[in-house]
């Protein structure tokens, strides 16, 4: 069996890639084997692991192929006619077109090589759809203050640098932050930024819920791939009920669902998962 760690280079490594397919083509002649041998209880259990190795498989090339397409939406939204996209973009394209004929290592190196002409100083590209990275946004309210606190973390997670980036705020609604826009520096690989802007209610109703309830929200980006995570938190000492969050997410991305929390009691912290896709691309999340 291989391991989990292994299989999961699939994006990075080409040769693990072919040595996991292999692995797969060795576990039906194992099956096989243990079959002639009149071994049902064995022959069981590795056609277990086979499938749950394929299943693996699977929700790899799904997701190579969800990057593929939300780089291909991005180049169609927003064009690039500098060589680094010209190049990439073409790549994109053959990348595709091996997935589509069933060969999916060669389709992850180009994927690669197209990450690679894009992660250059000076390209403007979603960093949601070429980094690894963890992000974290999490709106305080301190006590007394008649304005909030939020609180942006950004670690890279990639064995690229990520170039400087320009993010709009994600304030929550009825909020607006000071300023609107930040900029985020030069992460090297592992490297780390935690960021405090401030915010003003746009009314007092925004104020109270805001403060009644603690929402933060936790992104763990993977090249076009984002798991979002939900956690929300009832400070009071009173039952809130019918919560309704909507969480921000990155232009080119959207939520096909929202998360309903139906009772927080008292100080009860509750937790959701959102599925995030590439607009247009709803459906495609394995």
């Amino acid at each position: 069996m291989i391991g989990r760690d292994a299989m999961e280079r699939f994006f990075s490594d080409n040769d693990a890639t072919s040595q996991f397919l292999e692995h797969l083509d060795n576990s039906i002649v194992r099956v096989r084997y243990s079959l002639w041998k009149n071994r049902p209880g064995r022959a069981s259990k590795e056609l277990r692991q086979a499938s749950q190795d394929a299943e693996f498989l699977e929700s790899q090339v799904l997701r190579l192929h969800r990057s593929l397409r939300a780089l291909e939406n991005h180049f169609f939204m927003d064009g690039g006619d500098d060589p680094e996209s010209v190049v990439a973009r073409a790549m994109i394209d053959g990348g595709l077109q091996d997935l589509a004929e069933g060969d999916w290592s060669t389709a992850a190196e180009r994927f690669e090589n197209a990450i690679d002409q894009l992660s250059g100083e000076g390209m403007r590209v979603n960093p949601f759809l070429i980094h690894r990275f963890w992000l974290a946004i999490d709106a305080r309210w301190p006590t007394g203050s008649p304005t909030g606190m939020l609180l942006v973390s950004m670690e890279n997670l990639d064995d690229r640098p990520m170039q400087p980036v320009r993010l709009a705020v994600p304030a929550p609604p009825g909020w607006v932050a000071r300023p609107k826009i930040t900029k985020v520096p030069m992460l090297p690989p592992g490297g780390y930024v935690d960021l405090g802007i401030e915010m003003d209610p746009l009314g007092e109703a925004a104020n109270q819920l805001n403060r009644r309830l603690t929402v933060t929200c936790g992104y763990l980006v993977d090249r076009g791939d984002i798991n979002l995570m939900v956690r929300v938190e009832n400070r009071t000492m009173q039952t809130v009920e019918g919560c309704l969050v909507d969480p921000w997410v990155p232009p080119g991305f959207m939520k096909p669902r929202l998360p309903i929390f139906g009772e927080l009691g008292p100080g009860e912290v509750l937790h959701a998962p959102v599925v995030v896709e590439p607009v247009g691309m709803v459906g495609y999340r394995s």
